[in-house]
């Protein structure tokens, strides 16, 4: 029986607070422990990692929730801005266990109202929902 409401830890908000409020990494990825009791922390990006890098760290197998600094240029008439948007993907690929989707689909909401401040959240299950320019053009969107 799948367990639902599984607990963001402690080591997470803190490792979040760092990401968004301090820049301390570009991205961070958790995963559902393997007792499944736990959302813990998977990856964390360096402040240079690119885009690219953020999704080598997507499992192909295995869902994720990912948060990502997305940088981005806004262009408005002659005057162009730099901004940026906390990006939250929910992963679940395909190709993963219908046991883990479920895991992870129960544990969503807990993820949502525990890390506040997500300004563009997109679900996706295969890696042409995520490429650069399907995220680009979301921010721009909300810019």
């Amino acid at each position: 029986m799948v367990k639902a409401g599984i607990n963001v830890t402690d080591e997470v908000m803190e490792e979040f607070v760092q990401f968004q409020q301090k820049g301390a990494y570009r991205f961070l990825t958790l995963k559902v422990n393997d007792d499944k009791t736990a959302i813990v922390i998977a990856d964390k990006g360096e402040k240079e990692d690119t885009y690219e890098k953020f999704l080598e760290k997507l499992p192909e197998k295995e869902p994720r929730f990912a948060f990502y600094m997305y940088e981005f240029t806004v262009t408005e008439g002659d005057f162009e801005r730099s901004t940026s948007k906390l990006v939250f993907i929910y992963w679940c690929p395909e190709k993963s266990s219908i046991k883990n989707r479920m895991v992870y689909s129960s544990s969503k909401k807990a993820v949502e109202n525990k890390l506040q401040g997500l300004q563009i959240k997109l679900e996706a299950s295969a890696m042409d929902e995520v490429v650069e320019e399907a995220v680009n053009k979301e921010c721009l969107k909300r810019a």
